[in-house]
């Protein structure tokens, strides 16, 4: 999902484990604009046809299904672009 007004994303991911981000790597992403919700955490998602001249959310990728990538799948791509210093 983007955030067009923070532009920001959001992931919506499969929580399969307990996030334990270390103190420093959990730095690293929060300086680099990255947050990991804990599961559970609830989050304002868009209506797949809403038609918004001033759009709060968009889907970027509809769901079409259930199934979701891991959350250490995303994160490994997250800290790979961190550590070659891309942007979001």
């Amino acid at each position: 999902m983007s955030h067009p007004k923070s532009g920001s994303w959001t992931f919506l991911t499969r929580s399969e484990f307990r996030l334990d981000t270390p103190a420093a790597e959990a730095t690293s992403l929060w300086d680099h604009n990255v947050v990991v919700m804990a599961s559970g955490m609830q989050i304002g998602l868009p209506t797949p046809t809403a038609r918004n001249a001033d759009p709060v959310r968009l889907w970027e990728l509809p769901p079409h299904s259930p199934q979701r990538p891991a959350t250490t799948t995303i994160l490994r791509a997250v800290r790979a672009c961190v550590e070659r210093g891309e942007s979001r």
